[in-house]
């Protein structure tokens, strides 16, 4: 357990004029008693003053320090998020895109799993990190939000999932301080690729996920029919038309058989998007493992106060010394 303001344990120095206080009050009530030749308390009425009373201020002592406490378990992952311009997909422009849809995953997983390191990496045709590995949740919750955008570099219509696994294991190869913990990777993606000769180029570079020891798991982001693309502008608002080459309509299908291919090449799993409870457990019961023995610096967002609950005991302890 730690304390976010230690400083106030301070004021259980307080206990010394309030219990002295409580003292001169037993005398006094002896001195009337017995001047009216009553008969006294017992002394345990006394000693039940004294104990509610401490524990009152002891109480109120520990919640005013903040105590909090941390995990024993945490794990490093990365989210591999599809930025193409595919997951611009959705069938109409009330619905939320494929990337939107992505985001609320990573969202969730972040609510689930509060004791994991992650990073953020974006891939179109080329694959870049747009977070640092961090326990920052908040600021990992910012990045999602308003970094990952559709067409985050040219000719994002190329997408390259490939060369995006590669530069993972690549990362945790040449970088070892930053990814050297990092076991799984979270591809969040429609796994709409050029048909043309994608199951050699991802065998390649799930062969080096593989040296990295670095398991994939997959969460397929679409819909059971092809899902067309809407025109937006510059200002990213939806148009209400779609995009057409040659006349006919741009339509996105979910590749499951691809994703699927990533998931079982690299010993991971495939996750449908509606699933995203059994992701978080699969996480937490594979992807945790004890804090090492040089410990963790946790942030916040891994802290779980506990203060409150020393209300309880000052709230009981107040109302038995008024009854007494």
């Amino acid at each position: 357990m730690g304390f976010d303001n230690p400083w106030a344990f301070l004021f259980i120095f307080a206990l010394i004029p309030i219990l002295n206080a409580v003292r001169r009050s037993e005398l006094r009530t002896k001195d009337v008693l017995q001047s009216l030749k009553n008969k006294l308390p017992p002394r345990r009425f006394f000693v039940c003053r004294y104990l509610f009373i401490t524990l009152f201020v002891s109480s109120l002592v520990i919640v005013g320090s903040n105590p909090y406490i941390e995990p024993n378990g945490t794990g490093d992952f990365v989210f591999l998020a599809d930025t193409s311009r595919s997951m611009q997909a959705r069938h109409s422009c009330a619905e939320p895109t494929f990337l939107d849809r992505s985001k609320e995953v990573m969202r969730d997983v972040l609510a689930g799993v509060p004791e994991g390191r992650f990073g953020v990496v974006a891939f179109d045709r080329l694959a870049f990190p747009i977070t640092q590995m961090t326990y920052d949740h908040t600021y990992l919750k910012e990045a999602i939000n308003n970094a990952l955008t559709i067409g985050m570099t040219f000719q994002a219509t190329r997408t390259d999932l490939a060369n995006a696994l590669t530069v993972v294991a690549r990362k945790k190869q040449d970088l070892p301080q930053l990814y050297g913990n990092v076991r799984y990777v979270i591809l969040l993606s429609d796994g709409y690729l050029d048909d043309s000769g994608w199951r050699e180029n991802l065998s390649q570079a799930t062969r080096q996920m593989q040296r990295a020891n670095i398991r994939v798991l997959v969460v397929g982001i679409g819909n059971p029919t092809a899902t067309p693309i809407y025109r937006t502008g510059t200002d990213g608002e939806c148009h209400g038309d779609v995009i057409e080459i040659e006349g006919e309509i741009v339509s996105i299908p979910l590749r499951s058989d691809i994703l699927s291919f990533v998931a079982s090449e690299t010993r991971g799993e495939y996750f449908e998007e509606r699933k995203v409870t059994d992701l978080i457990r699969f996480i937490r019961s594979e992807g945790l493992a004890d804090v090492p023995a040089d410990g963790v610096v946790f942030g916040q967002d891994q802290r779980n106060y506990v203060g409150r609950i020393f209300l309880i005991p000052a709230t009981i302890a107040l109302l038995l010394f008024l009854f007494l």
